[in-house]
């Protein structure tokens, strides 16, 4: 399965969700668990996390990482029983704490609540085979400048 994420130069390589453990507002994850998100598209990737960024100051040093989880990683769906936009954030954390904590998960497929219809894959950095995970492909991405207009 090839999944992407848009990071930060400096980041790029580390897989360690440490990122993801430091915001208390992040949607699967709780302040303090590491969560490694990626999407199924680069479209994806970028709506992630242009949503949480402000128009004048759009990073200059961000790249498009193509990830790579080996067929025999298991990867599984989320079960919701409404759509996501209807859970408390803390119900989603909870889902997704609960999915770091299962050693026989590397990941798990969710929603999005940015673009309904697609999906992120959620990794597991605990995981004893993320180093089978590999970074396929790295390239700058740069911002299309028309999205400072006001």
């Amino acid at each position: 399965m090839i999944v992407y994420r848009l990071a930060r130069l400096p980041y790029v390589r580390d897989l360690s969700g440490y990122g993801a453990s430091l915001s208390p507002v992040s949607r699967w994850n709780s302040m303090g668990v590491p969560m490694l998100y990626t999407a199924q598209n680069r479209a994806l990737a970028f709506a992630e996390v242009f949503v949480h960024l402000k128009l004048r100051d759009l990073p200059q040093d961000m790249m498009m990482v193509t990830l790579h989880i080996p067929n025999n990683q298991r990867v599984n769906e989320a079960v919701l029983d409404k759509d996501i936009r209807e859970y408390h954030l803390k119900a989603t954390q909870r889902l997704g704490d609960e999915f770091v904590m299962n050693p026989i998960l590397f990941g798990l497929r969710v929603p999005s609540y940015v673009v309904p219809g697609e999906h992120n894959i959620l990794i597991n950095p605990k995981h004893k085979n993320l180093e089978k995970m590999l970074i396929k492909d790295v390239q700058p991405f740069t911002f299309d400048h028309r999205l400072k207009r006001s």
